[in-house]
């Protein structure tokens, strides 16, 4: 079974797929998340968008992020875009569901920028993955939310483009 999932506005998204092989996730994040049963699961791709933490606080949205990154954590294949990863840079992860281990990982892609909080993210990445055997890091130009505020530490940041 494959999946492809586009969200434009979504407040709870619950997925229980034990026969789910490939996942691709995009758009915007629902505000509730629970990734369950996906044991099948060997591909994910995620990529959410740059308005995925518009209308809810950026912890949520991180919490949320490790939430998902902890449901795929058994994956063969995983791709992951900026938001994704400044979103589990962001997180902090108070509940202690970040993936501990990537077991079967071997093939890892990242789309970042190069900066010390997504840098992080990745070296934690690949820490946790002892038999990657392929991994493509793509890192883009600096990128800046042309109007999109959006709220960190309960202040609006705003950047140019």
């Amino acid at each position: 079974m494959v999946v492809r999932m586009k969200t434009m506005s979504c407040v709870y998204l619950h997925v229980f797929c034990p026969k789910l092989v490939f996942l691709e996730y995009a758009g915007h994040s629902a505000d509730e998340l629970l990734i369950e049963n996906l044991d099948s699961l060997k591909k994910a791709v995620i990529y959410p968008d740059s308005r995925a933490h518009k209308e809810i606080t950026f912890e949520s949205y991180g919490a949320n992020t490790c939430q998902l990154f902890a449901g795929v954590s058994h994956v063969e294949s995983l791709s992951l875009n900026l938001f994704f990863i400044q979103a589990i840079s962001t997180a902090r992860d108070p509940n202690g569901v970040f993936a501990k281990s990537l077991p079967n990982l071997k093939t890892l892609e990242i789309s970042t920028t190069i900066d010390d909080y997504t840098m992080n993210v990745v070296i934690r990445i690949l820490r946790c993955s002892p038999i990657l055997e392929s991994f493509h890091l793509i890192i883009e130009e600096v990128q800046f939310f042309f109007l999109i505020p959006f709220l960190y530490n309960n202040t609006i940041c705003v950047s140019l483009r």
